[in-house]
Parts: structure tokens; sequence; C-alpha cells
């Protein structure tokens, strides 16, 4: 079910800020598991011009009150209103078209008049994050407006107020399936073993051996098709084997899931780890 925005304004109140955040791997597009908090200077300001901050499904609301002490001068001048991102999807990184570490912080800004992105390119990438001493993945957005008074100090007091609507468009991570099979038995020879696209009838069984980083003995096979995650997919494979005694073996290979992401250094590629016991 798409999350949907449920809140209700009071026709005392407009909205006058909106901020949307979206990602690729989700199919509805939304992004889950962030909130966001202005900071305590902002939220002064908030109080001072008395505006309302709402989180949303996928993003914030600032609301303005009608009110004609508004459109005083001593209201004129341009503002600045900063929100961090909180980021509470621990696996965020695996699915996220970003540099694979865990301390970043993402720096937004509606610096961009000929877009309603908060980025300088169609996705979040490198030129809008910042290092980060702190451990984690962190986000701020700064919105600057009223520079034209616009908003507040216009001296119109039954003005409709505009609405400034920004989007943020996290792009997904393109990995490769590696599937990897194990056996209680060391000796477990897979050479009569294969796997199979349940779709096209596809047998591959280019197996290699490796070992894990804890010591554990694994009978590898790459995909070759890189693909971008998705939080569902159509493709179902099979492991099966070729024994005149036995026809009938035949394991269903699980899909891939986001918490098995991991980086090879050697080449820079990402994979998508599927582990199954062929006992």
């Amino acid at each position: 079910m798409s999350l949907q925005n449920t809140f209700e304004y009071r026709s005392s109140f407009s909205k006058i800020i909106e901020v949307n955040a979206y990602h690729e791997f989700y199919t509805d597009r939304i992004l889950r598991g962030v909130t966001y908090e202005p900071y305590q200077e902002t939220s002064q300001t908030l109080r001072n011009y008395n505006l309302l901050f709402k989180n949303t499904g996928n993003g914030f609301v600032v609301l303005s009150s009608k009110n004609v002490l508004m459109s005083s001068p001593s209201f004129s001048g341009a503002l600045t209103l900063k929100f961090r991102m909180v980021f509470k999807d621990e696996l965020f990184l695996n699915i996220t078209s970003i540099p694979f570490k865990y301390n970043q912080l993402f720096a937004f800004k509606n610096d961009y008049p000929d877009t309603k992105l908060l980025h300088p390119n169609v996705f979040v990438d490198e030129s809008s994050i910042q290092p980060s001493s702190r451990a984690g993945i962190f986000g701020e957005i700064e919105i600057n407006f009223n520079g034209d008074n616009a908003f507040f100090g216009h001296e119109e007091a039954n003005k409709k107020l505009p609405l400034l609507s920004y989007s943020i468009n996290f792009n997904v991570r393109t990995v490769q399936t590696r599937y990897n099979f194990y056996s209680a038995n060391d000796n477990t020879d897979l050479g009569n073993f294969y796997v199979i696209n349940n779709k096209n009838n596809e047998q591959l069984k280019d197996f290699q051996s490796r070992y894990l980083e804890n010591g554990m003995k694994v009978n590898t096979l790459i995909l070759e098709e890189s693909y971008p995650l998705k939080d569902r997919y159509g493709f179902e494979y099979y492991l099966k084997k070729e024994d005149e005694f036995d026809k009938s073996f035949s394991k269903y290979i699980p899909q891939p899931t986001i918490k098995n992401i991991s980086m090879d250094a050697s080449n820079g590629k990402f994979y998508n780890d599927v582990f199954l016991s062929v006992d």
C-alpha cells in the first residue's frame, strides 16, 4: 500500500513549503525510514513567524498562519530554515547508489532555480555529499526564501502565499547476484549440480570455490547480468542435480535480499549474496 499524506490543514493555515523524498528501490518510489527535524534556531524562527512544521509520509511541510501581522515590514527580508534528516533504516546504504561508507553527510539546498530538486543532478550523488566525523549517514536541508518578501513583509494583507515545492531523489544501487552453495561435508562435489532459470530454462554451472571471511568454504556462481535492486523481483532460480538414480532433486533458491550486499574491493563491483545448503 502506498504511503499517502493524510494531514488536513485548518483553513487558517496555508502550505508554503513542501519537501518530498523519493527512492527508486521502492515500487511506489516513496522513501522509507527517514524523519525530519528542524534545528533549534529554525524552531525559533518558525515560532517567530507563526509557522508550523509537520512530517508527512515522504517528507515534510511548513505551514503559515494567515495572520495580517505577517505583512508588516518588520517581517521582511530573507529567511533560512534548516532541517536535519534522520536515517533510521540500517540498510539504506545497501540499497542506495552512493559511496559505500558509513560517515556521510547529505547537504541539500534550494540553490537550483531551474528545477525543484535540492541537489544539482537528477539523483543524489557525491556532489551533494560531504565527509562527516560522525559515524553514520545524516542529512541537512537548507531552504532560503522570502528574499523578495513574497511571503512576509509584503504589505499586502490578503495576498495569496506561493508554494515552494522541492524533491530529493535517491537512485538505487546496481548489483550482481552471487549464489553461495555450501555443505556440511567439505568434500561435496558440485560437478553434477547446476542452476536453472525457471523463466527460460537456461542452465548455469560455472561454480568457483572460495572461502568466506569466517573460513567457511562455498561454491560460488555469479550471474552475469547486473540489475538495479528492487523491493520485489520476478525471476526464479532452482538448484538441480544430474543424477540418474535421483532425478527429483530440486531446491528453490531464495530471492536475493538487501541484507547481504557487499562490495568486492578487487573489482569495485557490488554483489547480492544468497546462501543455500546443498544437503
